[in-house]
């Protein structure tokens, strides 16, 4: 029987890089070249998706970011009388949940 090497042995004894083993794991190292040229390929076509949606969002923080380019517009309006109620409770939220509060129309 021969004898073999276990995958670590072989590891520490070839010393690969980090980068032939990233390439073997993505299938770039493989002897088959049309499959790995159609990866090569195809990366650009994700980085330019990639910088398509940084620069998407870089644009529109410039708009949030930018000053308004002229005055904004003010619209002054009449609104009815509403009923609403209010609490008068002092405290913490957690504390209005067990007191008593007290609620009376305002106008």
């Amino acid at each position: 029987m021969a004898a073999g090497l276990t995958v670590g042995d072989f590891s520490r004894a070839t010393h690969p890089s980090v980068n032939t083993r990233r390439y073997h794991q993505a299938g770039l190292a493989a002897p088959d070249a049309p499959a790995r040229n159609a990866l090569i390929a195809a990366h650009p076509n994700r980085l330019e998706a990639g910088l398509a949606q940084t620069r998407a969002a870089a644009g529109s923080l410039r708009r949030l970011l930018a000053p308004a380019a002229g005055p904004a517009a003010v619209e002054h309006r009449s609104v009815p009388a509403t009923a609403a109620a209010a609490s008068t409770a002092s405290g913490s939220p957690s504390d209005t949940a067990r007191s008593p509060c007290e609620i009376r129309p305002r106008v």
